[in-house]
């Protein structure tokens, strides 16, 4: 098809086109290779032999389209009619069935060339070997040269040879974790000097990726600079990453990086086998970066919340074996089988507090068309926990139930379980490190959401040991040092309480102590599980009582003590204060930007 070319030299110049002689798609150089003929005259910046233009190639079942390098060459069939070109177009797909015709565009020429019905596609071999001849007999220039270099590239074999370019390129992968079904996160350390990187691709099969540095999450690794950086004059010693690469992982085929450097040159490096799965993996994660202020949300957005999300995703589609355990008959009317009310305590870690709880429990009275279920998310402990709830049952008398989880699944996901279980018209969210100081806490509690139908969920005054205040109520706030995340903050912590105020509403209440009807929270899913292991479910919950035009409120006149947090064993570490960030981060996306997904689909 002929094309009308402008131009200041070439107004009104129409051509006949040229056609494709072969072409294939040439894994090692990651793009197509076109051999074929263009007419003369050609355009006057590409009378040195070489240079860049750009094109689309139209094959029958896509298209590719992008910067083109472009050599020349003298062909004695053609004479003074044309010449002969070759062509690359990086391009990550190669399967697009037969070239049906390419569009080039070079400064102010432009033409169309079709594929005669004779021209092959090659594989990468044979590519290789019927341009490496033409090119070396080509007119010279740096297309040629950086041409030649792509043709004769090598393919990956599975060995590493970064130690074979010419410039010094180091790599290391020290974890790759599978972020099912497909993505993977990589951890690691690189060093080379500034400008010689042109690209990084993670490839797998079929698939390529880009590798952005400026997305990594970098990790400070001064054992990577004085073992091998200072020899080279390599100082900064945030050469470490985290990198997270959607889409990438195709059956068992190896993942590996190509290394692409400013010579044309490629170099690859092996990924290792990914072997850690669930909260091993997590953990690896979570436990392996420090970041604070500005540097906190491009770390989420890019690298841990898409790989994190995934992660949990496969790890709650496993839903544990739940075994039930009676211990004692709870009285009930005869004219009404079911429960007034469920109270439902996960135990994690500090199982010994289900003793002083349950003590306290009976001895207060109020219990009367209470169930009480315990869930255990602490599978090593089950042995411990079974003889300790025979001895409690013996000790109290307070019949109770118990469910016995095959592994660990978290906070939300075990009080859901619970809440699967309870038959209580009412029902309440209780920590393990939550004791009642008020008599009939529950049928009190309970009478404020009979008494105002506008009521979603009420929650008791909890103090301290030494009767202050540690809940009345959450507010959210940006905290700097975290990235201007907004926490929820417990106003009045730490006072003294006021006098008996009543019932007080606030936006926020805690799940360490929440009543609410059970359909209520079955209609809302009880806690999102999205939340990983525990923190922000609660504020969650609210403001989707919130969005159901309902409230929630405290009850000053109903006073519980709380430890907060002394259930959970051991001291702070990072990753879980990391993964309080993570979860602050769900939070955020969902609540204070709901339309900004996070990467890999967001948390909706």
């Amino acid at each position: 098809m002929n094309s009308i070319v402008t131009g200041p030299d070439t107004a009104g110049w129409v051509t006949s086109g040229g056609y494709v002689d072969f072409y294939g798609y040439h894994a090692a150089a990651g793009g197509w290779m076109i051999c074929g003929w263009v007419p003369l005259p050609t355009p006057r910046s590409a009378r040195s032999g070489s240079g860049h233009g750009r094109a689309r190639i139209v094959f029958e079942g896509g298209e590719a389209a992008g910067e083109v390098v472009i050599v020349r060459f003298h062909r004695d069939d053609l004479k003074d009619r044309g010449i002969g070109v070759v062509l690359f177009l990086a391009s990550a797909g190669r399967f697009y069935g037969r070239l049906q015709s390419l569009d080039l565009q070079e400064d102010d020429a432009r033409f169309r060339l079709v594929a005669a019905d004779e021209a092959p596609q090659l594989r990468d071999v044979d590519v290789t070997n019927r341009l490496r001849p033409i090119l070396s007999g080509a007119l010279r220039g740096e297309a040629r040269n950086e041409l030649l270099t792509l043709v004769t590239r090598r393919g990956y074999s599975g060995e590493n040879t970064l130690d074979r370019l010419s410039d010094f390129v180091a790599i290391e992968i020290d974890e790759a974790i599978l972020c099912p079904p497909d993505g993977i996160l990589l951890i690691g350390w690189y060093l080379t000097m500034p400008g010689v990187i042109e690209q990084i691709r993670v490839r797998c099969g079929t698939n390529i990726a880009e590798l952005h540095p400026e997305h990594f999450l970098p990790i400070e690794r001064g054992d990577v600079i004085e073992a091998v950086g200072h020899a080279r004059g390599l100082t900064d010693a945030n050469c470490g990453f985290m990198a997270y690469v959607p889409d990438i992982v195709s059956g068992e085929e190896p993942v590996y990086l190509q290394v692409e450097t400013h010579r044309r040159e490629i170099g690859f490096k092996n990924a290792p086998a990914c072997r850690l799965r669930g909260m091993a993996a997590l953990r690896r994660i979570l436990d392996g970066f420090d970041v604070q202020y500005g540097a906190v949300v491009p770390a989420l957005a890019h690298v841990v919340a898409p790989a994190i999300e995934r992660l949990n995703r496969a790890r709650l589609a496993e839903r544990p074996k739940v075994t039930e355990m009676r211990f004692g008959a709870m009285p009930v009317d005869a004219t009404d089988p079911a429960p007034r009310h469920s109270i439902i305590v996960p135990l994690y870690g500090r199982i010994d507090f289900m003793e002083y709880q349950l003590g306290l429990l009976a001895s207060g009275g109020g219990m009367a068309g209470t169930e009480l279920i315990y869930v255990l998310d602490d599978p090593p402990k089950r042995r411990e926990l079974q003889q300790l709830a025979e001895s409690l049952y013996l000790r109290f008398g307070l019949p109770f139930r118990l469910l016995l989880l095959g592994h660990n699944v978290g906070f939300a996901p075990a009080n859901n379980i619970g809440l699967a279980h309870a038959r209580g018209e009412f029902i309440c969210f209780l920590n393990s490190d939550v004791f009642p100081g008020t008599p009939d806490w529950m049928g009190r509690l309970v009478a404020r959401l009979v008494a105002d139908a506008t009521l979603g969920a009420v929650g008791p005054l909890l103090l301290f040991e030494d009767g202050s205040v540690q809940h009345e109520g959450m507010a959210f706030q940006p905290i700097p040092l975290l990235g201007d995340l907004p926490f929820p903050l417990h106003t009045r912590k730490g006072w003294r309480p006021r006098d008996a105020a009543g019932l007080v509403h606030e936006q926020l209440i805690t799940g360490a102590c929440m009543v609410m009807r059970r359909s209520l929270a079955g209609q809302l899913g009880g806690f999102d599980e999205a939340y990983v292991i525990g923190d922000f479910e609660d504020t969650d919950l609210c403001l989707k009582i919130r969005d159901r035009g309902l409230g929630c409120a405290v009850d000053h006149d109903v006073r519980l003590y709380h430890l907060e947090r002394k259930s959970q064993q051991g001291p702070g570490q990072r990753w879980r204060m990391n993964l309080t960030l993570y979860n602050a981060w769900v939070h955020h996306c969902r609540w204070s930007m709901p339309d900004t997904a996070t990467q890999d689909g967001g948390h909706g």
